[in-house]
């Protein structure tokens, strides 16, 4: 089932008819993320651009009791972006702000539609090199705004000033 008529008229009036979906094809690829195991229909995916529209959109959806489940790109294998029935996905691919980046703490806060090959190029030039598990370098990985350790290069030809992690010996910091 998708968006009620009226409910669907008013997330474009906010967000524009681009950034509302419950066409079939778009249920069904949203009806679970990369655990295929577990699946279920949402009501439809709404992809807010901004804070303000999230914060509409989940007032909207909260005052009509509607579930709903954020999620980033979905290629989780816990089954932590899978829709319970009826309920709405809130697509975050949208927010991929770079916020701050922490050189001393080897951290950065990123938008949740940041993938992590952004950071990875972002923080090259400064001789670092961000180290995610190796699936997911292409793609969304959270589904809120995060922090993220970054390492210095271990290739030679990325240089930087920046002085290499204490700790383990591999670049990665101490425990």
């Amino acid at each position: 089932m998708a968006f009620t008529k009226e409910l669907r008229t008013e997330l474009v009036s906010l967000l524009g008819e681009d950034w509302v979906k419950d066409d079939p094809v778009t249920l069904y690829t949203y009806r679970c993320d990369g655990l295929t195991l577990y699946t279920a229909p949402p009501m439809g995916v709404v992809f807010p651009g901004n804070r303000n529209e999230l914060v509409e959109v989940v007032k909207k959806l909260h005052s009509r009791k509607i579930p709903f489940v954020p999620r980033g790109a979905g290629t989780g294998l816990s089954g932590g972006a899978v829709p319970r029935e009826q309920s709405v996905i809130i697509e975050m691919a949208r927010f991929k702000e770079i916020h701050d980046i922490d050189w001393l703490n080897r951290t950065i806060t990123v938008g949740p539609g940041v993938i992590n090959l952004r950071i990875s190029e972002k923080v090259q030039p400064d001789g670092y090199h961000y180290v995610p598990d190796p699936s997911s370098q292409k793609s969304l990985h959270h589904r809120r705004q995060r922090r993220r350790k970054f390492r210095r290069s271990p290739h030679p030809q990325i240089r930087g000033d920046r002085e290499p992690c204490a700790g383990s010996g591999n670049g990665a910091p101490g425990r």
